[in-house]
């Protein structure tokens, strides 16, 4: 005869009776909250597994628009080269058309600064624009400094012609000093 097996009975302890609990008011809400509750939790996990599938979304999303961006990047710098180079010709074709407005008047404005310079005279810089022209410059004698003011003030092509600062350094007897005018 085969052995008797015996088999334990499970005891399973059930907090909330399963007859009699709706007749009485609390039973009624404890049954109305357990069975909203169960859908607000179901929800919810459903919210949270929407979530953590539309990360691996986001993500795949967040990548491609990262390499998206790199290579814009690229391009751009690419780019950055002929544009440079697109804006200086730019440049020069607006300083090009300003000067060649003038017909010459600042060509002539140049020889007429240069031919009127005593010997004394050496510039440092010489800034023209359309209108003002500011000399910077450096004299060994103040005397060639005045003739230099004089000659430029008598040209009928310049206007308005001052006298700017004029120094000198401890270490060099060289004068240094500016004149600004206007061409005419």
């Amino acid at each position: 005869m085969p052995a008797k097996t015996k088999t334990k009975k499970t005891s399973q302890i059930n907090l909330i009776p399963a007859e009699g609990l709706k007749a009485t008011t609390g039973g009624r809400i404890l049954s109305w909250v357990l069975s909203t509750f169960r859908v607000f939790v179901i929800i919810t996990e459903l919210f949270v597994i929407a979530a953590f599938v539309s990360r691996f979304f986001l993500d795949a999303k967040n990548t491609d628009l990262t390499d998206e961006i790199r290579e814009s990047q690229a391009v751009i710098l690419s780019y950055q080269d002929l544009e440079k180079n697109f804006k200086d010709i730019h440049k020069r074709i607006d300083v090009y058309k300003i000067y060649s407005q003038d017909k010459g008047k600042i060509m002539e404005a140049l020889n007429t600064i240069t031919t009127n310079k005593p010997p004394e005279i050496t510039f440092d810089t010489l800034t023209l624009d359309t209108k003002d022209i500011k000399i910077e410059a450096r004299s060994l004698t103040g005397k060639a400094i005045q003739q230099y003011y004089v000659n430029l003030k008598a040209n009928d092509k310049f206007g308005n012609v001052k006298m700017g600062e004029v120094s000198t350094s401890e270490e060099s007897p060289v004068l240094l000093f500016s004149i600004s005018l206007i061409l005419i």
